[in-house]
C-alpha cells in the first residue's frame, strides 16, 4: 500500500512540475509575441514626418546635412521651447482658421508690397523690416502677443544655433532649386525669411 501511494505522490508531483514547465514557457511565448507585436507598430515620430521633405534633394540624393539640421532644430522648438510651433499654429487656427497663411500672406503683401526682382540690399532690409512689423502687428491686433514673444525668443535666443543651421542648409537648397529651374538666381532674404516661417 505504501508503495502505491509513494508512486501515486510521485506521479502527481510530475505532473505539477510539467504543468507549471508548460505554464511558464507559454507565458514566455505571449511575452514575446507582446514585444514583437509592439516592435512592429513602432510609428515614426511626428518630427520625421514633417523633416522627411528636405531628405532627399532636388536630384533625388539624400541630403542628411539639411534632413538632421531640420530634426534638431524641430526637436529643440518642441522640448526646449514646450512646443511653441503646435501652439502657434492651433491659436493661428482659432482666430484666422484652416487658411491662417494664406490671409497672413495676403496682408503682409498689402503692408509692404515688394518688386522679385530688386536686389538692392538696401530695398531688401527695408522690405525685412516691413515684413517683420506687419507680423507683429498681427499677432497684436489679435491678442497674439504673448505667444508671438514666447516664439520670437524661441527663435532668437533658446534656438537661435539649431535655427541658423537649418536656415543655412535650407537657402543653400532653395537656391539649389532656384538655379536649377533657372526661375531665379538671386533669392532675396525677405523670400528666405517668408519660406522659413511658412508664409511663402
Amino acid at each position: 500500500m505504501l508503495s502505491i501511494k509513494i508512486k501515486n505522490s510521485n506521479s502527481l508531483l510530475k505532473s505539477k512540475t510539467t504543468k507549471t514547465k508548460n505554464s511558464k514557457s507559454k507565458n514566455r511565448k505571449t511575452t514575446k509575441n507582446k514585444n514583437n507585436n509592439s516592435k512592429k507598430i513602432k510609428r515614426p515620430h511626428i518630427i520625421d514626418k514633417i523633416c522627411k521633405i528636405h531628405k532627399k534633394d532636388i536630384s533625388g540624393k539624400l541630403n542628411n546635412k539639411l534632413y538632421n539640421s531640420c530634426k534638431i532644430n524641430k526637436y529643440c522648438r518642441k522640448y526646449k521651447c514646450q512646443n511653441i510651433d503646435y501652439k502657434i499654429i492651433k491659436a493661428k487656427q482659432t482666430h484666422f482658421g484652416n487658411d491662417y497663411n494664406k490671409i497672413i500672406f495676403d496682408k503682409i503683401k498689402l503692408s509692404c508690397p515688394q518688386n522679385i526682382l530688386e536686389d538692392d540690399p538696401k530695398i531688401v532690409k527695408k522690405q525685412k523690416n516691413c515684413v517683420n512689423k506687419t507680423i507683429k502687428n498681427i499677432y497684436k491686433d489679435n491678442k497674439l502677443e504673448e505667444i508671438y514673444k514666447k516664439s520670437d525668443e524661441c527663435d532668437n535666443i533658446i534656438c537661435a544655433k539649431e535655427k541658423k543651421i537649418f536656415n543655412t542648409n535650407l537657402f543653400r537648397q532653395k537656391k539649389l532649386k532656384f538655379n536649377k529651374s533657372q526661375i531665379n538666381k538671386n533669392t532675396s532674404e525677405v523670400d528666405h525669411d517668408l519660406i522659413i516661417n511658412g508664409d511663402l
